[in-house]
């Protein structure tokens, strides 16, 4: 398309329940990166990249964000929109509405309530808040936190003063920040709450979340040194062990291309993989795990992420009905994912990719794959639009261990109505769960690099490490 015609490439794209910092997908924060490589290969790179009305839309509807949630979205989305330069940031409505749009993924994107009482959410106090804190300020750059789930961004304010936005992807992260010299600083909440500190030895401790906050001082940080991780997750009191996972003599690493994988989900494409498994001891774990390492990529580009199948020589029967599968993980910050499979009683096969799309898959992938490639798999399906775990529940985006629980799928009884993330869960006959559910593979995902707000860069590490396999209520 002629340049002289173009004034901005604007990109018109919801985020909905994903995390801002998650991987590009077909929606979501990253398709900004996924447009500027796109602008680079057609010649573009030199028009401006901005946002167009719709944008992010993080909604509070039943089912879908916590408000804590959306004010945390909102204000990363912000800035990283800042980092980004946008001209433009729009994030959402400035009240739900009040018919039946409600319900849709954009309805209840609204900083306030709907009618007849728009009383503000959460959301509205940080954006207010944000704003405020960073009124005139210009963009600086990101400081190297030394991890890939960790953000500080620094703004200079128009009295010439430092201003550092700091947040973790999720739970509570502790980072020692140090100073050029000891000084006194400001730590502003998202609720605006204000509180003067000084630095011991030109350092200070704080613990960072998943809710912004501000620090802003005369002295600028020299360097953010990251410490231990703490989450609130843990395994359920009812629950049955599948595998402890602290040796590998039940396993079959299935070394062998996998176009399900590969192909599912077509707006993130995998690619197989080349890890290492080894036994570890692990104090942490309190005993031996899994340690799985990625090794030197195969073909590929680095935004495919990498696969490979553990697969249990002897399927476990899972008792009861139980309602969540999850073990404990120790992650990289790499956005990788882990993926179960399960068979039920009917033999039907369930695998935690994504429901199921109608039609042929072919008009996705086109582009990407060649016309073997194309014709082998013609009768498969891919995910459906938003199914391929978009809240990323199963995602490696955080550094240490955690447990990492991932929903069942199954029905409520009498009326057979589907469990709120069935669509989490590629099924191959009735999409009904016949008990007993046995479980028989393991799929690990992990990334050579991820997309950190406007770059590509390696990884916290290249290993994640696994222990204690169960399900439970």
């Amino acid at each position: 398309f002629p340049k002289k015609y173009l004034d901005f490439i604007g990109n018109e794209n919801c985020g909905f329940m994903r995390p801002p910092e998650a991987q590009p997908d077909n929606v979501g924060f990253s398709t900004l990166w996924s447009f500027k490589e796109i602008m680079k290969h057609y010649g573009y790179d030199d028009i401006p990249l901005d946002i167009c009305y719709e944008w992010m839309c993080r909604g509070t509807s039943p089912g879908n964000l916590t408000l804590d949630q959306q004010r945390d979205y909102y204000m990363r989305d912000a800035l990283l929109g800042l980092a980004w330069g946008l001209k433009f940031i729009n994030p959402g409505l400035i009240t739900d509405v009040n018919n039946g749009y409600f319900f849709t993924n954009w309805g209840a994107t609204g900083f306030c309530y709907g009618m007849p009482e728009m009383n503000p959410k959460p959301s509205y106090v940080g954006f207010a808040v944000l704003t405020q804190v960073l009124d005139g300020a210009v963009f600086k750059g990101p400081l190297d936190t030394n991890s890939s789930s960790l953000y500080c961004l620094s703004f200079v304010n128009q009295k010439g003063r430092n201003i550092y936005a700091m947040w973790t992807v999720i739970g509570n992260r502790e980072v020692k920040v140090m100073f050029k010299e000891d000084s006194s600083f400001d730590i502003t909440n998202w609720q605006g709450r204000t509180t003067s500190e000084k630095t011991k030895n030109g350092a200070t401790t704080l613990t960072l979340s998943s809710t912004p906050i501000f620090l802003e001082a005369a002295t600028p940080i020299q360097e953010i040194i990251p410490g231990k991780s703490v989450f609130a997750d843990t395994p359920p009191k009812k629950r049955q062990l599948i595998d402890a996972l602290d040796d590998l003599g039940d396993w079959t690493i299935e070394k062998a291309e996998n176009l399900e994988l590969e192909t599912h989900n077509f707006s993130s494409p995998r690619r197989e993989g080349d890890f290492s498994f080894s036994v570890v001891d692990n104090a942490a774990a309190k005993g031996k795990c899994v340690k799985i390492t990625a090794n030197k990529p195969k073909a590929g580009t680095p935004i495919q992420a990498m696969y490979e199948v553990m697969a249990l020589k002897k399927p476990v029967i899972l008792k009861e009905k139980p309602k969540t599968i999850g073990l404990m993980v120790d992650g990289n910050s790499c956005w990788g994912r882990i993926i179960f499979e399960l068979v039920d009683a009917s033999g039907q096969r369930w695998i935690s990719i994504g429901a199921s799309q109608n039609g042929t898959p072919t008009r996705w992938m086109a582009d990407w794959m060649t016309k073997k490639e194309l014709e082998q798999v013609k009768n498969m399906s891919v995910a459906d639009w938003n199914t391929n775990d978009s809240e990323a529940r199963s995602a490696i985006d955080f550094d240490g261990w955690r447990y990492l629980s991932f929903p069942l799928p199954g029905q409520y009884e009498g009326e057979g109505y589907h469990w709120p993330r069935n669509c989490y869960w590629k099924s191959d006959k009735d999409g009904i769960v016949h008990y007993p559910l046995k479980f028989t593979k393991l799929i690990i995902e992990l990334r050579e690099k991820v997309v950190y707000i406007k770059e590509m860069i390696k990884p916290t590490r290249d290993d994640i490490q696994i222990k204690n396999l169960i399900v439970g209520e």
